[in-house]
């Protein structure tokens, strides 16, 4: 049996789900998977999950989804949207997404001791990035004016990991849990 919500049901959610973990995580990284597999790559999706912080240093970079491998820091490379990261950057109560050097910030997260949930949806018939902070948008590239391209990186998704320069790299410091990476964009609805 499926729940309704709106006009859509839960079943017609579970034909659009990619990968999924529902168990609480504090052990990172995870490997999720190759872009392609879960629908990352050159296509609309949603990642989202519940996170927990345990650390709010000022001005820390938390990663909730990332991409495996350390990207090209050259903004001239032939690279571009190859580097992925959904990361909360404490202190500043920001939500960050990153494909390469094109990049959302959405205030309002995250703060610690409490579950959260956040969800990033890139909507690539719109050129759209969108951040749901607990279930209000917080972002629009679209309301700000500008248009994003689609994510087009090779390395496998991760949980709980990104990279915040050359040589450097940050795990999550706290727990995650019902992570989900949907193949469409999903509205705030939804």
């Amino acid at each position: 049996m499926s729940m309704t919500k709106g006009s859509m049901t839960s079943a017609d959610l579970d034909l659009d789900l990619a990968w999924s973990h529902d168990a609480v995580v504090s052990d990172f990284p995870v490997t999720i998977g190759r872009p392609r597999d879960v629908g990352f790559y050159d296509a609309p999706f949603t990642a989202m999950a519940f996170v927990y912080l345990s650390d709010l240093s000022h001005g820390q970079t938390q990663f909730i989804f990332g991409a495996e491998s350390e990207p090209v820091w050259d903004p001239w490379a032939d690279k571009p949207n190859d580097n992925l990261s959904l990361s909360v950057r404490t202190g500043e109560s920001l939500v960050t997404v990153t494909f390469g050097g094109d990049y959302v910030d959405g205030a309002g997260c995250c703060r610690g001791g409490v579950w959260e949930h956040v969800a990033f949806v890139y909507d690539k018939v719109r050129s759209n990035q969108m951040i749901v902070l607990n279930g209000r948008e917080v972002f629009s590239s679209i309301s700000a004016g500008k248009t994003s391209a689609p994510y087009i990186g090779e390395d496998p998704v991760i949980l709980g990991k990104g990279f915040t320069g050359p040589g450097s790299s940050v795990s999550w410091n706290g727990s995650m849990k019902q992570a989900r990476i949907y193949r469409r964009a999903l509205s705030v609805k939804e």
